[in-house]
């Protein structure tokens, strides 16, 4: 969770990652995230996530 914040948010990501926020909503949208929409956002620490 980030600081100060109630949830992720693509540009608070952005800046975190140092990805771009287009790059966010397209990893969002490609696997179904909706960390705003979620009481409790983690990511998988499962290596083969993505592949999935």
């Amino acid at each position: 969770m980030p600081t100060n914040s109630t949830h992720w948010s693509t540009r608070l990501m952005a800046q975190k990652t140092g990805l771009s926020q287009t790059a966010i909503v397209r990893i969002w949208r490609a696997f179904g995230l909706q960390p705003h929409r979620v009481e409790n956002f983690k990511f998988s620490a499962d290596p083969p996530f993505v592949e999935r």
